[in-house]
């Protein structure tokens, strides 16, 4: 049962914000227990934990014949508190702590919403989840518990450079910065490394390589004459040989590089890409300590240290690099492309494109700028067996944002894109607009908030 959401703490903040919570919230919660509790159960009493997307819960049923039995959270339930949690949250944040008792069928025998002190987790909640925290639910310094400044191990300077405005919300994304770039010849040792894993015939090869501190993700792929693609094992050899080429790479005035993209043809051409400043867009979130990690064994430059990095590592940020309150006014709204699954579903209802306009929008899509990318894939929509490894990520012109596989797709089975990403790239001349960094940062967040929903 969802009731309508609490006010929550909006304007001027109850002294002290209320421990027995809105009653709509307390309603909610009692009627999920209801809902989810075990059969013959005569009350319950849980305890909830949460900072930012970190949370946990312990909770124990009393049944009818007086026995005492730990009960383990359904998700409908859990999900129900979250709910309830971002529903009661307001310019002053919101809760961490929840005790609560109710007896059959929804009787809150006793509740406590505690709206400042520090939640006690089992496991260790990531660093990323209190700045989550900071960043997404405070937008007024006068409630801040001072444990969500301790545990976000901001250096001082930064907090004291933020500023709060009623209404605005503080998002700690720099403006994105021209990558560094090195492109190349492949060395001779990763090829060496690579050749034995190659099927027998293959034509082309693709290797992806993401890797910060000791966080590392390979994708290698051989396409074969008939199409289709094979992915062979890593070995601990080639992990060896790019561990080497990495290090024997790194330099003070670049850093080591934190991609590597390379391409082999079986005629002998090769081709590689070092990137030495975009941020991972990792398959598996790395550990919080990677960062630091990265700097400690491949020093930098000050000036080489891209602001993601250096926020993540926990450095100083200087003030031109600060992250600042966006201008609710000026803020982009970029428009997102339906889901793949979506358009695929649709595609006999779309119109047909000729070669030539295939190859001009293919070109569009492609050469759009990233947004978010990774080294993972999936597997074929339309044909599972062709691959496994269909790239991920998104790009945008500006306007609009779209999967990368849109231009998989539409080359390989004639998929035209989201009929209106595809008037859009008609009424620009097949031309892909500038994007400035303004616009890529709210590329970024917006996408950032689709993906995971608010929090």
């Amino acid at each position: 049962m969802d009731a309508s959401p609490d006010p929550g703490p909006e304007n001027t903040p109850p002294d002290p914000l209320p421990r027995e919570g809105y009653p709509n919230g307390r309603a909610t919660i009692a009627s999920s227990v209801l809902q989810y509790a075990p059969p013959g159960w005569k009350s319950v009493s849980l305890a909830y934990r949460a900072v930012g997307r970190h949370a946990e819960a312990e909770a124990e049923a009393e049944m009818l014949e007086g026995s005492r039995v730990p009960w383990d959270l359904p998700a409908g339930l859990l999900e129900s508190i979250r709910r309830v949690r971002l529903n009661q949250s307001g310019r002053w944040g919101t809760w961490h702590r929840l005790d609560l008792t109710v007896e059959f069928p929804t009787t809150v025998v006793s509740v406590d919403f505690d709206w400042y002190g520090e939640p006690e987790f089992r496991e260790r909640c990531p660093l990323a989840e209190y700045r989550r925290e900071l960043f997404k639910l405070y937008q007024a310094p006068d409630r801040l518990p001072p444990w969500i400044v301790t545990r976000s191990a901001l250096p001082k300077n930064t907090m004291s450079r933020y500023t709060w405005a009623p209404g605005d919300r503080v998002e700690p994304v720099p403006a994105p910065e021209p990558p560094v770039q090195v492109s190349g010849p492949a060395p001779e040792g990763i090829v060496a490394a690579l050749l034995p894993l190659l099927p027998e015939g293959w034509e082309t090869v693709s290797y992806e390589v993401l890797v910060l501190g000791s966080q590392q993700e390979h994708q290698l792929l051989a396409t074969l004459p008939d199409g289709t693609q094979d992915a062979p094992e890593i070995p601990l050899e080639l992990i060896e040989a790019v561990a080497a080429q990495r290090s024997a790479d790194h330099t003070r005035e670049r850093g080591a590089w934190l991609g590597l993209t390379l391409d082999l043809v079986r005629d002998g051409a090769s081709s590689m890409v070092l990137d030495y400043s975009t941020r991972p867009m990792w398959h598996q979130v790395p550990p919080d300590d990677v960062y630091p990690e990265e700097l400690w064994n491949f020093p930098r430059t000050d000036e080489a240290i891209p602001t993601w990095l250096r926020w993540r590592g926990g450095l100083e940020l200087g003030p031109e690099a600060m992250p600042a309150i966006p201008a609710a006014l000026t803020e982009p709204q970029l428009q997102r492309t339906r889901a793949t699954e979506t358009v695929l579903a649709e595609r006999k209802y779309h119109e047909p494109l000729q070669p030539e306009e295939i190859e001009r929008v293919a070109a569009y899509l492609r050469g759009a700028p990233v947004v978010l990318t990774t080294a993972a894939g999936e597997r074929d929509r339309v044909f599972p067996d062709r691959s496994e490894h269909v790239p991920l990520g998104y790009r945008t012109d500006g306007t609009w944002i779209w999967p990368q596989d849109a231009v998989y797709y539409l080359e390989l089975d004639q998929v035209s894109p989201d009929p209106p990403l595809l008037k859009h790239i008609r009424e620009l001349d097949y031309t892909v607009p500038d994007v400035s960094g303004h616009v890529l940062t709210a590329a970024y967040a917006q996408l950032i908030d689709w993906i995971e929903g608010p929090s």
